[in-house]
């Protein structure tokens, strides 16, 4: 991966690369702690191969949510969002392997808050400095079964603060945060970038429609898209917007990879790269390059009330 940035995107201000889901022990949301087999020399080790070669280290964590089955949730069930019952609230199944169910971290409970800098403190000291938290939104329930250790506080957006803030806190004054899978304005000031909707979903839009008569993918990133150009005045005015990875590789005709430039690109947001480059033809870097470094800007949809979603989208964009 990082041959191919240095041979094919070098001086054009890649600075980090994050580890995304798939680093840690057993794959489970609450093992960050030890990384599993893909990884046997660790992430300090990593991190200061990365150095060597000009980059940073990244990862991704989802700080709140553990596995039913990980050490903290059979260590500390107290710790845990409880249900009305009194129990450890049951929150979903994981969605990848070994799948299982799921438990919430208590941020306003000591021992909660303690695991989060725990987590922290740890990545930091394995040499991270950009830090993606994944699924924090489901911090901000208001449901009545949603039980938490401090009750003064009002759920919905203080706990969901509360939580983004012990993670902060935790963090240096230089150290990247992104926020994802999250609510927006609540996190504000907290973090450096945010999604700026959902993902933008998966590549093969032709290939779907030729092959299937399915159009849900395209459908799907027209509505994210449409939610990602509307807040453009958010851009680095309260918080950097980020409208995900930008995908170049196959099964995308190079149709789909422009359309998918152009978005990331208007955007003004960071340049996230996840593909597979050994799959891509020469003529995605090229594209690629035409965005990197971030223009920075936002560029304003100047038709947005003219062609509202889901009946339009804006044609017209301005970019200073």
């Amino acid at each position: 991966c990082h041959h191919a940035l240095l041979r094919e995107f070098g001086g054009l201000g890649v600075e980090y690369i994050q580890l995304d889901l798939g680093y840690n022990k057993g794959n489970l949301p609450g093992e960050w702690f030890e990384t599993n087999e893909r990884y046997p020399r660790g992430l300090a080790r990593l991190a200061a191969d990365l150095r060597g070669r000009g980059f940073k280290l990244g990862v991704w964590v989802a700080p709140f949510l553990v596995a039913a089955e990980s050490a903290f949730a059979r260590e500390r069930p107290e710790a845990l969002v409880r249900d009305g019952a009194g129990r450890p609230r049951a929150c979903g199944t994981w969605a990848w392997e070994p799948k299982g169910p799921m438990h919430m971290v208590d941020p306003t409970h000591p021992e909660g808050a303690a695991f989060l800098r725990h987590v922290v403190a740890h990545m930091k000291a394995e040499g991270a400095v950009y830090f993606k938290f994944d699924f924090t939104n489901r911090l901000a329930s208001t449901d009545g079964d949603f039980v938490l250790h401090d009750g003064r506080k009002v759920k919905g957006a203080e706990v969901y603060r509360h939580g983004l803030s012990v993670l902060r806190e935790a963090l240096s004054p230089d150290d990247y945060v992104y926020w994802c899978s999250n609510l927006i304005h609540p996190g504000i000031g907290l973090g450096d970038t945010t999604m700026a909707a959902c993902d933008i979903g998966s590549t093969g839009f032709s290939e779907a429609l030729e092959k299937r008569g399915d159009d849900a993918g395209l459908r799907f990133f027209a509505r994210q898209a449409a939610t990602t150009v509307s807040r453009w005045f958010l851009h680095d005015r309260m918080i950097r917007l980020n409208a995900d990875g930008l995908n170049v590789a196959p099964p995308a005709d190079i149709e789909e990879c422009r359309l998918r430039a152009t978005l990331v690109a208007m955007t003004g947001s960071q340049v996230f790269l996840g593909d597979r480059f050994d799959l891509c033809e020469p003529d995605r870097f090229d594209l690629v390059r035409q965005v990197m470094p971030p223009y920075g800007r936002a560029a304003r949809p100047v038709d947005l009330f003219e062609n509202p979603y889901p009946d339009g989208l804006p044609r017209l964009w301005h970019l200073r």
